[in-house]
């Protein structure tokens, strides 16, 4: 799971599918604005938008905040669920970019143990090989970054809201790199959105669909 193979496909937000034919992107109840024109979210009305530390407004799914040591810098983004028809796991991606460079970004993702289980709270440790079940990235004045050790705590509802930490370690993927492993850890919150697909049997090739019975009637 290197970050330049996914760099082209999650770039710059990760809301779209990636390799699926036809993907289904849609968010869940709760989403839309409640009446009055009060986001259903809880947030302020008026136009009062969360601020990034140089005062832009972000209108990002995801606000993600890190720690002190990184100056509180605010990274705006979104959180996918990619699930598929047969593929027993759910993956979770949250990804986000920096205010002043749109370039750089923080990448989370997250295997999670079926539908059924998506919802709630997980606690998974950050490593750095394909195998794992939770992976950091982050990409920074062009320079990539691998989690080698960390925690990430999520926590997912069926109102589509998400929130959650991490604490990671990275260091560059390039080993001959002369920048410097990096601590990076801070907090999000906002919604996720879906991703469903099902693959068309019998046809050669990886096809799939997003209006079939399972993505329809899918529920968390």
């Amino acid at each position: 799971m290197r970050f330049s193979a996914l760099l082209a496909c999650l770039l710059p937000l990760a809301l779209a599918g990636c390799g699926d034919s036809d993907p289904k992107t849609a968010t869940v109840p709760g989403d839309e604005p409640a009446e009055g024109g009060s986001p259903a979210d809880g947030s302020s009305a008026g136009g009062a938008e969360p601020v990034t530390s140089d005062g832009n407004e972000l209108v990002d799914d995801v606000l993600l905040t890190l720690d002190e040591k990184e100056q509180h810098q605010v990274l705006g983004g979104g959180a996918r669920l990619d699930v598929k028809e047969l593929r027993k796991v759910v993956l979770l991606t949250v990804t986000t970019v920096y205010p002043n460079d749109h370039d750089d970004l923080v990448l989370l993702q997250l295997e999670l143990d079926g539908v059924e289980n998506a919802m709630g709270q997980h606690t998974e440790n950050l490593a750095d090989t394909q195998d794992t079940v939770a992976i950091a990235q982050a990409y920074i004045d062009q320079v990539s970054y691998t989690s080698q050790s960390g925690t990430i705590d999520v926590t997912l509802s069926n109102d589509g809201k998400i929130e959650g930490h991490f604490a990671a370690q990275l260091t560059p993927d390039d080993e001959g790199s002369a920048a410097e492993p990096r601590d990076m850890s801070g907090y999000f919150s906002g919604k996720w959105s879906l991703l469903c697909s099902s693959p068309v049997l019998n046809l050669p090739g990886d096809h799939s669909i997003s209006n079939s019975a399972y993505c329809k009637n899918l529920t968390f």
